[in-house]
């Protein structure tokens, strides 16, 4: 919340590995994104954040929800 990343990428974005993640905030392709350099976000914070988005369970798939098979 505190970096807005959530305006894009949701309150509960799925992710890989921190280290990916580190290096697509420093230096991000696509265009959309601005980079976010160490003075505005450090490793450390990054490495939470990625520890929370993995802690968060992945969502069911859509076959196993009732709703969806009528």
């Amino acid at each position: 919340m505190t970096y807005y990343c959530y305006s894009c990428h949701g309150t509960e974005g799925q992710g890989g590995a921190a280290d990916p993640l580190i290096r697509d905030v420093r230096k991000p392709t696509g265009g959309n994104m601005p980079p976010y350099t160490s003075k505005v976000i450090s490793d450390q914070d990054l490495i939470e954040i990625h520890a929370y988005l993995r802690s968060i369970p992945p969502s069911p798939a859509a076959k196993t929800l009732p709703l969806l098979q009528q």
